[in-house]
């Protein structure tokens, strides 16, 4: 093993600590468990602009205030619905399992999904109750295809060169 590697009952107090800190953060009230492990977890791939959100300044010097899309809309991860779920995993078991040991290339899983090692294995750092919550969660999902992420107030563009004071 490599000396900046984390041996593996390292990695599940790690992420349980994320866990407690982020269930323990008042902008989660009202959350369910299964939708703070998935924001934790899942939301990187299966949220557009999860990853990006926040402030950030622009080169003109103003910022813009970057707002994840709808939880399971997709990014790099295909969506995930409520629809979708139900006709790739009719069992949730098998979601579950799924999920707990991800994806392999070229093997089949769920009624019609190929793998091909996007998807990793949580089972590794998340006990199956913690699993289970993100799938009871992630088949509540019924996300708009009309709705997109956003930015906050649009910056006005830099004034063009004949524009600029001589």
């Amino acid at each position: 093993m490599f000396d900046n590697q984390l041996e593996p009952d390292e990695v599940i107090t790690v992420w349980q600590d994320r866990f407690a800190t982020q269930r323990a953060d008042a902008a989660n009230d009202g959350k369910s468990d299964g939708q703070v492990l998935y924001e934790l977890n899942c939301a990187r791939c299966h949220t557009p602009q999860f990853s990006a959100k926040g402030s950030h300044e622009q080169p003109t010097g103003s910022s813009v205030e970057i707002l994840a899309g709808q939880d399971g809309a997709g990014g790099y991860g295909r969506p995930l619905s409520k629809a979708s779920l139900l006709e790739q995993f009719p069992d949730p078991a098998d979601q579950i399992d799924f999920v707990s040991s991800g994806a392999n290339q070229d093997v089949p899983y769920g009624t019609r999904g190929l793998g091909n090692y996007g998807m990793p294995g949580f089972g590794t750092f998340l006990t199956d109750e913690e699993i289970e919550d993100i799938v009871m969660y992630v088949r509540t999902l019924s996300p708009d295809p009309n709705v997109t992420s956003v930015a906050g107030d649009e910056i006005e563009p830099l004034a063009a060169e004949s524009e600029v004071e001589e």
